[in-house]
C-alpha cells in the first residue's frame, strides 16, 4: 500500500508539473477539443467501436469494425483502474477536414513516470484504417495539444530531452529538458511528421519565454533556450546564444557533449535529414 501510495504521488506530482509547464505558453495558441471522448469503458462512431478491458496490471483497447477485431493498443494500469481509464483512452478528431474522422489512441506506459504513448488512426468510411502518426516513433513522452495555428491543425508535443551527459552532476530528474515537438499532416507521405520548422513563428512565444528565465552559465536554463532553436533547424541561432549564455572555460567539450545527445534523438534528427533533403 505504501508503495502504491507513493507511486500515487509521484504520477501526480509529474502531472501537474507538465500541465503548469505546457500551459506557459498556451495564450498564443487555439487549443482543438476533441469531438468525442471515451466515456465509460467504450466509444462508438459510425460501426466502429472502441472497448477498453482490464487485466491485473494491463490495460487494452480493441479496435472493432463491425464486430470485426482490426486493432488492438497495450497499455497498463498499475496505479489502479480509476487511473488507468484516464491514461488510456480514446479521443475523436476532425484533424483533415470536416467529412474524416481521426482517432488518437492514448495507452499509459506504465511505471511511476507518467509515460504515455499515443497514436493517430485514420478511421475511413470503407471500414479501414490507417495509422498516422506513432508516438514511439520519436521517444514522445505522450503529452499532447491539438492545436490550430493559423487554420492548420498540429500536434504539439511537450517532449522531454534526456541531457544527463551534460548535466551529469544533477539529479535524475533535473537532467530532462522539456522540447516542444510539432507534428503536421504531410498530404505526400499522409502522414503527421515534425515541422517545427514550419511553425517557428509559433515557437516565438516560448522562446520569449525561455530568454526570461535563462541564467548566466546556468546550464539547464540555457539548453531550455538553445533547445527551441536546435529542434526548429535553427541550428545557428542556436550555438550563437549558447556562447552568449555559456562561457565556462568547459564550454566546448560541453558542445560535444550536447552534439552527441542530440544525434541520438529521433526528432533532432528526422527535423535535420528533412532541412539537408529540402537545401538540395
Amino acid at each position: 500500500m505504501k508503495t502504491l501510495k507513493i507511486g500515487i504521488i509521484t504520477f501526480l506530482s509529474i502531472l501537474c508539473f507538465r500541465i503548469f509547464s505546457y500551459s506557459k505558453a498556451a495564450d498564443d495558441k487555439d487549443l482543438i477539443k476533441p469531438i468525442q471522448t471515451m466515456t465509460g469503458d467504450e466509444l462508438k462512431v459510425g460501426d466502429f467501436f472502441f472497448k477498453r478491458t482490464f487485466s491485473e496490471h494491463q490495460a487494452n483497447i480493441i479496435l472493432k469494425y463491425k464486430g470485426k477485431i482490426l486493432k488492438t493498443f497495450d497499455g497498463f494500469c498499475d496505479l489502479g483502474e480509476e487511473f488507468g481509464r484516464k491514461e488510456n483512452t480514446v479521443f475523436l478528431y476532425r484533424l483533415l477536414g470536416n467529412k474524416s474522422i481521426q482517432a488518437i489512441v492514448l495507452m499509459s506506459a506504465g511505471g511511476n513516470e507518467g509515460g504515455r504513448t499515443y497514436s493517430v488512426i485514420d478511421l475511413k468510411d470503407d471500414g479501414n484504417i490507417k495509422e498516422l502518426f506513432d508516438s514511439d516513433k520519436y521517444l514522445s513522452n505522450g503529452y499532447f495539444d491539438v492545436v490550430d495555428q493559423n487554420g492548420s491543425k498540429l500536434i504539439e508535443d511537450d517532449a522531454v530531452v534526456n541531457f544527463s551527459k551534460v548535466l551529469s552532476e544533477a539529479p535524475i530528474r533535473d537532467n530532462d529538458i522539456d522540447v516542444i515537438e510539432i507534428y503536421y499532416f504531410n498530404s505526400k507521405t499522409h502522414l503527421f511528421e515534425p515541422a517545427n520548422d514550419q511553425f517557428s513563428n509559433h515557437l516565438d512565444s516560448f522562446i520569449k519565454l525561455a530568454k526570461s528565465h535563462v541564467r548566466k552559465n546556468n546550464l539547464k536554463s540555457i539548453l531550455s533556450l538553445t533547445c527551441i532553436y536546435w529542434y526548429s533547424g535553427r541550428i545557428g541561432e542556436g550555438w550563437k546564444n549558447f556562447d552568449k549564455y555559456y562561457t565556462e572555460k568547459d564550454r566546448d567539450s560541453k558542445k560535444s557533449l550536447i552534439m552527441n545527445t542530440l544525434s541520438e534523438d529521433p526528432y533532432f534528427l528526422a527535423m535535420n535529414e528533412k532541412l539537408s533533403k529540402e537545401s538540395h
